[in-house]
């Protein structure tokens, strides 16, 4: 009973710990974390105890654009609603799956998403095939089930 929960509560702890510490020594910082272009830059940092983990809801508000052109190709703001995702599932591009781990309600990223990391060389919309995307996301909340 009483004595399950409580390490199971310490076991999360020290995951969501060891991500912290993961993070920071590949310091999900401003810069490339790889050498295909995939770009994180904190626009607005907090600290928090329980920054964003896989298989967590979050909810966003959000504007893209297609990096070489600028052309907007969405926003949570035009549509007045944030957006909620489970992230790390698949749910959304791997560029937002990686770059949005770790980070704090109230923070806000720029990321810089190579194709490989984006829609890849499929055409979405006003996305052309092999396009570099640049999202700003700001984090409303992060471990919730209703919003």
């Amino acid at each position: 009973g009483q004595w399950y929960l409580r390490r199971v509560r310490v076991a999360v702890v020290m995951f969501r710990l060891s991500i912290i510490v993961i993070l920071g020594v590949l310091k999900f910082s401003d810069g490339a974390i790889d050498g295909a272009g995939f770009t994180i830059e904190n626009l607005v940092e907090k600290n928090c105890t329980l920054p964003t983990a896989n298989e967590e809801t979050l909810v966003v508000h959000y504007v893209g654009k297609v990096l070489e052109t600028g052309v907007e190709i969405d926003s949570s703001y035009r549509w007045k609603e944030p957006y909620l995702f489970i992230l790390g599932v698949g749910r959304v591009m791997k560029g937002w799956d990686l770059g949005l781990l770790g980070m704090c309600p109230g923070e806000k990223r720029r990321l810089t998403i190579p194709p490989e990391y984006g829609y890849g060389d499929a055409e979405m919309g006003p996305i052309p095939p092999n396009s570099v995307l640049q999202f700003e996301v700001e984090l409303l909340h992060n471990g919730c089930t209703n919003y």
